[in-house]
């Protein structure tokens, strides 16, 4: 009695009750807004939009949460009556109760909460259609004085939806920033409250946007326990400047991998889609695998996973950072007669512990729609184990020894590449040297039956200290066909990417 609830004082109960029902009106029954707006109410006025809701639900729509299916699940009540009492700054009672009606009537109703909100209390009551559409509006209005915001719910509520719109967001944002006067950008405020926000930001921010993307494609990055033989397929455009690699298995011709130069950012890009084309403007990052960055003279060649390169950005994003998965050095031979020399690093990756579950995870691209590891059995849940523990690893190496994780942080293979010994979590490879024939009156190399050309795109690699062991076997069968067969420490995507090198026109190699 005369407390003060929605900047109105409220009437002693034995007052005139027609001045009671009024203020029952006006406290209970506030305006409704557009539920597309997610700019939602000052933070004086949400604070005190606390108070209760009573209603009466049936069991049975109840029970379509898993939130009530678990906590109703000992009662045998046709009809509940709910009281809701929010403390949460994150939602109020409008929000739940909407959550609630949806459960009733499986109808949206609009009240006095923006999207965030609504995020707040589809996520408490396990209700994913409107948690869904609740992140499908915060993107569509994503800005920049609503994404810091945006990124607190994405990682308190560890949605994916959302930390993918955010990463896109600060992706577009930032480098459009970096392409601006620098005077008007830093000058703004909203740009000075988001860089000094990201650069406090935890490292787990996109930790189940990371998580998936790794799991979707790991079955490309982990070698088979097997010695694998596969076709590279080269396709030209009429003009002959552009074409585009295919990869598939030899006996089997299942499709594995494609690769192209991306006409924006000029790298080679690995993707899953097996109809890309040969000249993209710009391919889905959605799509990409991997790509293959060359220095000014085309003599090293880094390989990089499906990250994001901050190198243009401002501000580094956390657990977004691409890594290096490998890199490849072709000495200078501008004046030379020899033969060129190749010396590549890769991390080791761990291996499958079958082949068939390379296979498995191809056909169930890992994930099902619940989001949970399937197609392997215990080999899949443990290799989603591998990747959630790559991601705690953050951007240093592994402080074990042994097999990586998920590649190494960027920079770290040059140093590498020549130095006298390398790291235990790397391997190091050189191309075993061909031999001059007298008869045929050249260098050659047996390549026991499986290259039938001659070119200077064929190679082998074998390990630094193991010349017979050989790892990696490259080389042209037929016209705009090529062999690639390989084994572990070499995954799918390393040896592809090694194979693409040779393909590119190197100024500083004869």
């Amino acid at each position: 009695e005369g407390q003060r609830v929605g900047g109105q004082r409220r009437p002693a109960a034995e007052g005139d009750w027609r001045q009671f029902q009024e203020w029952e009106d006006a406290t209970r029954k506030p305006e409704p807004v557009d539920p597309h707006s997610i700019e939602g109410p000052p933070d004086a006025t949400r604070n005190m939009m606390m108070w209760r809701s009573e209603h009466w639900y049936t069991r049975e729509s109840l029970c379509r949460s898993p939130f009530f299916k678990k906590m109703l699940r000992t009662r045998r009540l046709t009809r509940l009556r709910l009281e809701v009492s929010v403390r949460d700054s994150n939602t109020n009672v409008d929000a739940m109760t909407a959550v609630l009606h949806f459960l009733e009537d499986n109808q949206f109703m609009a009240g006095d909460f923006d999207a965030f909100q609504l995020l707040a209390a589809a996520r408490l009551l396990v209700v994913p259609e409107l948690a869904g559409y609740a992140c499908a509006l915060i993107s569509e209005r994503l800005s920049a004085r609503n994404i810091i915001k945006a990124l607190d719910h994405s990682r308190r509520y560890s949605s994916v939806e959302l930390q993918g719109a955010c990463s896109d967001f600060l992706l577009r944002y930032l480098d459009s920033a970096s392409h601006v006067v620098s005077s008007l950008i830093d000058g703004s405020v909203d740009h000075q409250g988001i860089a000094r926000h990201l650069t406090s930001l935890p490292k787990d921010t996109f930790k189940e946007l990371v998580i998936q993307q790794r799991r979707r494609i790991q079955h490309l990055y982990r070698p088979k326990p097997c010695y694998s033989m596969c076709i590279v397929k080269r396709i030209k455009t009429l003009d002959g400047n552009w074409a585009v690699y295919k990869l598939f298995e030899d006996h089997t011709m299942r499709f594995l991998l494609s690769a192209t130069r991306d006409q924006v950012t000029g790298a080679i890009v690995l993707s899953r889609d097996e109809f890309l084309p040969p000249c993209p403007s710009n391919v889905p990052k959605q799509e990409i695998v991997a790509t293959l960055e060359s220095n000014t003279f085309d003599t090293q060649y880094t390989l990089y996973d499906n990250g994001i390169d901050c190198r243009s950005l401002r501000v580094p994003l956390p657990g977004l950072k691409r890594r290096e998965i490998g890199l490849v050095q072709y000495d200078t031979s501008i004046t030379k007669t020899s033969p060129r020399s190749i010396v590549a690093v890769i991390p080791e990756f761990r291996a499958m512990e079958s082949a068939q579950a390379d296979s498995d995870s191809t056909k169930n691209n890992g994930t099902t729609t619940s989001g949970t590891p399937c197609g392997g059995g215990a080999e899949e849940e443990s290799s989603a184990r591998n990747v959630d523990s790559s991601y705690r690893q953050g951007e240093g190496l592994a402080e074990e020894k042994g097999p990586s994780r998920w590649g190494v942080p960027e920079g770290y293979l040059r140093n590498q590449v020549n130095s006298y010994d390398v790291s235990d979590n790397l391997v190091r490879l050189t191309n075993m040297a061909p031999q001059w024939n007298e008869r045929l009156g050249c260098y050659s190399l047996n390549f026991y039956s499986r290259v039938k050309y001659a070119s200077k795109k064929n190679f082998m690699l074998t390990p630094e200290g193991d010349p017979d062991n050989i790892v990696c076997l490259f080389g042209k069968s037929g016209k705009d066909t090529y062999v690639l067969d390989f084994k572990p420490p070499f995954s799918c995507v390393q040896a592809f990417l090694m194979a693409l090198s040779q393909f590119e026109h190197r100024l500083g190699i004869s």
